[in-house]
């Protein structure tokens, strides 16, 4: 048997040790490029803030650490490897975790052709980001750890202080998450103004990823753009901006939680082998419904979906060729759609029923459930056990029309995150329904029962 002498074994392997070095550092390069998630995949522990303007290091009051020293330029330069939030004329502050993720699935060549051909060149990476520091899994429940929560939202014009109440509101029950937010660039600066402004302890548990809207190109640009409302059909897209992300939960601007984001995760875990997504049913009772009296087009089942809150499984619709489909039919039914993006997720799943989960009607609760005298058109569930998400679609949360809905919506406004508790925002609610005059307002429970759960939970402070 051939054995190398002791002079060759000093030659040979510090020249290994070389070439795997640069391996690696080729592998990070390549790995991490334009991806803003895979961060998470590089081991280290180190904590980086810098200006991409003038590339000089910023601090990280952004996500609540302090005594942190500014970093030399030396120590930038190195550490600007391990982050790939190298995004011109934008301001990043990011966290790389210790703690090795399992590697999400990558969007295929294919799928990135596609994406290209009507979207043209794009930039997944986000705008700004703000990156929390939850610790390490091991205090995380089961559904956030090892890939986490991801939720998903857009946001044009003057729905900055909607989604002020629904970020509040995922804060005040959800341990952690990421929160990716698409939107228009004048809302862009305001959002992380105030999320600068959050009380540390909540703002460390959470992730948030802001992204200029995306949508298609060309002579059909301005249809896209106004599709029922300003960016309202950028969920469509997200399955190939989101390229790292597997899964997430779309929630329409007008959606309040009220209750943990992993109750609503944790339908994902019922999805069979050909469910793509998971939707609520439009409405309960024939005689109130939409789609059955008023829309021209294909739709899900006897009375269609409700859009507002949408578990997307990125992986699977990408496998399904969802943006070639949702394309062609924007092209045969543009004149016929009036709710939007809402009306092509119909129309897909109309002609696919088999690869929809549904869910009841207590994980998107809306005034459609509590308004009508008919008993056939409330949602039992709410009533026995509270409900999961409110929803407050068509301006409901707004003007003296749903009084109740207003109130819930008043009560979480005016909460003060780190100074007020959680059961003051449940007396808040409960006093103020109280005092709406209403069909809703005579079913109460549906709006609280959930916060009461959460609240007597052990360990949750109050």
């Amino acid at each position: 048997m051939y054995r190398p002498s002791r002079k060759r074994c000093l030659v040979i392997l510090p020249t290994l040790a070389i070439i795997n070095g640069l391996l690696w550092s080729f592998y990070q390069a390549a790995y991490s490029q334009g991806d803003p998630l895979s961060t998470h995949k590089l081991q280290t522990h180190r904590r980086i803030g810098y200006q991409h303007e003038k590339d000089t290091p910023i601090g990280l009051d952004l996500i609540g650490l302090k005594g942190i020293k500014r970093r030399t330029d030396k120590t930038l330069f190195e550490t600007k490897t391990a982050s790939v939030f190298s995004i011109k004329s934008t301001k990043v502050v990011s966290q790389v975790t210790s703690e090795p993720l399992p590697q999400p699935m990558r969007m295929s060549d294919s799928d990135q052709t596609v994406a290209e051909k009507y979207l043209g060149t794009f930039d997944t990476a986000p705008r700004f980001s703000i990156i929390g520091s939850p610790g390490t899994s091991d205090n995380l429940p089961q559904s956030t750890s090892p890939e986490g929560m991801h939720l998903a939202i857009a946001m044009c014009g003057n729905r900055i202080e909607e989604v002020k109440v629904l970020v509040k509101s995922v804060m005040l029950f959800t341990r952690h998450a990421t929160i990716h937010v698409f939107s228009d660039p004048p809302s862009q600066k305001p959002l992380c103004e105030h999320i600068k402004s959050l009380p540390g302890e909540y703002r460390k548990q959470f992730t948030y990823h802001i992204y200029n809207i995306t949508l298609p190109r060309g002579k059909d640009a301005e249809t896209w753009s106004k599709l029922y409302g300003p960016c309202a059909a950028q969920r469509l897209f997200i399955p190939y901006i989101l390229q790292r992300v597997n899964k997430l939960i779309y929630v329409d601007t007008d959606v309040i939680f009220l209750s943990p984001m992993e109750k609503l995760w944790g339908q994902f875990s019922r999805f069979n082998k050909s469910h793509i997504a998971a939707l609520i049913p439009e409405h309960r009772d024939p005689s109130f419904g939409w789609y059955n009296r008023v829309a021209n087009i294909p739709y899900y089942g006897k009375l269609g979906l409700n859009s507002g809150v949408m578990l997307m499984d990125l992986v699977r619709l990408r496998e399904d060729q969802w943006l070639d489909k949702m394309m062609n039919y924007f092209k045969k039914y543009l004149s016929k759609l009036i709710l939007g993006d809402q009306d092509l997720i119909n129309i897909f799943f109309h002609f696919e029923p088999e690869k929809l989960y549904k869910c009841s009607c207590e994980w998107n609760y809306r005034a459609d459930h509590c308004q009508f005298p008919s008993t056939r058109s409330r949602c039992p569930p709410a009533l026995k056990d509270g409900a999961y998400t409110l929803h407050g679609n068509s301006q409901r949360f707004h003007g003296p029309k749903y009084p109740a809905l207003s109130a819930v919506y008043t009560a979480f406004q005016s909460h003060r995150l780190g100074l007020d508790t959680k059961t003051a925002l449940l007396e808040s609610i409960k006093t103020r329904l109280k005092d709406a005059r209403s069909s809703c307002a005579r079913m109460p429970e549906a709006f609280y029962k959930q916060i009461e759960v959460h609240i007597n939970t052990p360990s949750v402070p109050h």
